[in-house]
């Protein structure tokens, strides 16, 4: 006749298809970058198609793993408000950093900014979902932005944008990957979670 001190796992059905997409728009966005960075026309046109079908790939398998079980009526209404919030702060983040650097004449150093910034904004989503794997995407992004706007402060800015964004659009696919099949469960041992009360048993 013992307590369980550890909360009940928080569903993550739904939650799958929307933090997946989620990732795959900026990796979309990283993979169209860094495609027109390139120099060469038929490279370019080779790396768009590539990047078009592989997001293609991407949303078909996660939308059709992340919605494919039951769903659970309990998903709790403060974690999509939370997560909402935070894909509004990244849009807005990456948003104000063009406006910013644009401004300044330092577009060069954009695609840097916007990677850390996503990374940044990813990291409160493992405390959300209690998801490793937000953890990780998140500080291999912060990783590969940091590289990157040293690249471009060095006047590599084209290998920069190519290297920015073609790393980030592959760390990003494979999470989204991962999340629609795991739902980064590695992260779910947190006893004593804020997100509900114990559970009495027996």
């Amino acid at each position: 006749m013992n307590s369980s001190p550890v909360s009940p796992p928080i569903p993550t059905n739904s939650a799958r298809p929307r933090g997946a997409l989620l990732m795959v728009v900026f990796a979309f966005v990283g993979a169209m970058s860094a495609s027109s960075a390139l120099a060469d026309t038929m490279s370019m046109l080779l790396a768009l198609g590539g990047s078009m079908l592989a997001t293609l790939v991407v949303v078909a398998f996660t939308t059709r793993a992340g919605f494919s079980g039951s769903h659970e009526p309990s998903e709790q209404g403060w974690q999509r408000a939370w997560f909402f919030l935070i894909g509004a702060l990244q849009v807005v983040a990456v948003a104000a950093a063009a406006a910013t650097l644009n401004a300044l004449g330092r577009p060069e150093l954009l695609p840097g900014a916007v990677s850390t910034a996503v990374g940044l904004l990813l990291l409160p989503l493992t405390v959300v979902f209690r998801r490793g794997l937000y953890l990780w995407t998140g500080l291999l992004l912060c990783v590969i932005g940091g590289t990157g706007l040293v690249l471009a402060l060095t006047g590599n800015a084209e290998p920069a944008q190519i290297a920015v964004g073609f790393a980030a659009a592959a760390v990003l696919w494979l999470a989204a990957l991962l999340l629609a099949l795991t739902g980064g469960a590695d992260a779910a041992a947190a006893p004593g979670s804020d997100t509900a009360p114990p559970a009495a048993s027996g």
